[in-house]
């Protein structure tokens, strides 16, 4: 308290008798700042908010009664450690809405003064409590060093006289102090922000982590069984697949025999056309005879050719079904008996095709086979059905975590983008006090609307 009290006293002294009672002139219009600051701001705390929500949900939830204290702990860290942060944000939003209030003015009041001092009062207040209040938070030795900067640069404004060096002290302590070059040498208010929520993103996941296993443990059954009728059924499923193409093989081979002798017949048809019209115009028997016997050559070599291209694909069509039965044996172990009378097939096929007499046996097992499986899957189906309701309702509660805790991620990180086009922007602040030029703010109100897309995916749309 002691602390953030002599602060206030501090920021009271070097504004009553410098900046906005000073002979710099009017302070512009910010009022696009402050807008984008307060959205800024108002958009990290609804995604806090929400994963807040979440939270509290889970706390309530019946079904997590055995996880309750876990739960309520849990939260209970999460809101300790995002309040000093949403304070300070807060505090810098409140600066920015006094600066603009003596801006509409046109005019630097007691009034308006007074209202500014508490505003950059409550700023270093909650500033310092980003260092020292922060629970749960594990911030890097950084943090405390920023502290310890803020503070020294304090007494150096209580002290100061140069209107330009107490400017350039508040900048340092918002913004960080910089090198001649520009480089930061020393991080300041907007640093630390930026640490914190670095820092929240490790409570974001902890928190999530902890629902998640909460979750899990409660919906461990439903879920291990809908997985396990899934697996069950995809292997079923599998089996199925491969009995229909072990016989789309061969009803493809039988209807390429079919083709292949129409195609050989048409070929014949046409053939005998030709030679019958080539021996009627025939001046001789011995030409007749030769024309005969061309005629028969070229009528075996067309049968020859048909005979050959199906015995090829038997012979491919013979290697397919070979390893389809192979992969299907293996896959399925209620195959094996059948796998057996095929391996044993030698007397029942006596004195007929083995190929053939092999492949009605392998294709009558299949059948059976195939007959009990679907009563399997539809079995598998019926129960995947029944429990499904359960099981989404499961699922989605932890996909809620999940999505949140991205979310919430996602945000932190286009935050700490926010927070570097605000520092951007303020350092200008500067400039236009002189210059007179409007203060542009298109960075940090692009960087708002991406945060607003992240929390509101369904505006983007």
């Amino acid at each position: 308290m002691k602390r953030g009290y002599w602060l206030t006293k501090r920021i009271a002294l070097f504004l009553a008798i410098t900046l906005f009672l000073s002979a710099c002139g009017e302070i512009p219009d910010i009022s696009k700042f402050a807008e984008a600051s307060g959205a800024m701001t108002s958009v990290i705390r609804k995604g806090v908010t929400q994963t807040d929500e979440l939270m509290g949900a889970a706390v309530a939830e019946p079904t997590l009664l055995k996880a309750q204290d876990d739960l309520t702990a849990s939260r209970a860290n999460f809101r300790a450690a995002v309040k000093p942060t949403l304070i300070t944000l807060d505090a810098i939003d409140g600066y920015l809405d006094a600066l603009q209030a003596i801006a509409v003015a046109h005019k630097k009041s007691a009034e308006h003064s007074e209202a500014l001092v508490s505003a950059v009062g409550n700023v270093v207040t909650a500033a310092t409590g980003l260092v020292t209040g922060t629970a749960g938070l594990q911030l890097p030795r950084v943090a405390l060093n920023i502290g310890e900067f803020v503070v020294e640069h304090y007494e150096r404004l209580r002290l100061e006289k140069d209107f330009k060096k107490r400017v350039n002290l508040v900048a340092e302590i918002m913004e960080g102090e910089k090198d001649a070059e520009g480089e930061v040498v020393h991080e300041g208010v907007i640093d630390l922000l930026k640490y914190n929520l670095i820092a929240l993103k490790d409570i974001n996941r902890k928190v999530s982590s902890a629902m998640l296993t909460s979750i899990e443990k409660r919906d461990k059954v439903i879920t291990q069984y809908h997985d396990q009728i899934k697996k069950n059924d995809h292997r079923v499923q599998l089996v199925l697949a491969g009995i229909l193409e072990y016989k789309n093989i061969i009803t493809d081979a039988t209807g390429f025999s079919a083709q292949t002798n129409q195609e050989l017949d048409l070929n014949l048809a046409i053939l005998r056309n030709e030679y019958d019209s080539k021996l009627a115009a025939a001046p001789n028997q011995v030409e007749r005879d030769r024309l005969v016997i061309e005629r028969n050559k070229k009528i075996e070599d067309l049968r020859k050719q048909a005979e050959e291209k199906i015995e090829s694909r038997k012979k491919r069509e013979k290697s397919q079904l070979n390893s389809q039965f192979a992969f299907l044996t293996m896959e399925d172990a209620g195959l094996a008996p059948l796998k057996a009378k095929v391996d044993q097939a030698g007397d029942a096929c006596l004195g007929s095709d083995q190929e053939l007499c092999r492949r009605a046996i392998i294709i009558e097992g299949l059948e059976q086979r195939e007959a009990s499986l679907l009563v399997q899957t539809n079995a598998l189906t019926a129960d995947l059905q029944r429990i499904n309701p359960a099981y989404i309702e499961a699922i989605g509660y932890a996909n809620k975590v999940n999505e949140r805790r991205e979310a919430l991620d996602a945000l932190l990180d286009k935050s700490l983008s926010a927070l570097d086009a605000w520092a951007d922007t303020h350092a200008k602040l500067r400039m236009t006090l002189n210059t007179r030029q409007p203060l542009i703010t298109t960075r940090l109100i692009s960087v708002v609307r991406e945060m607003l897309d992240i929390i509101k995916p369904e505006e983007k749309k």
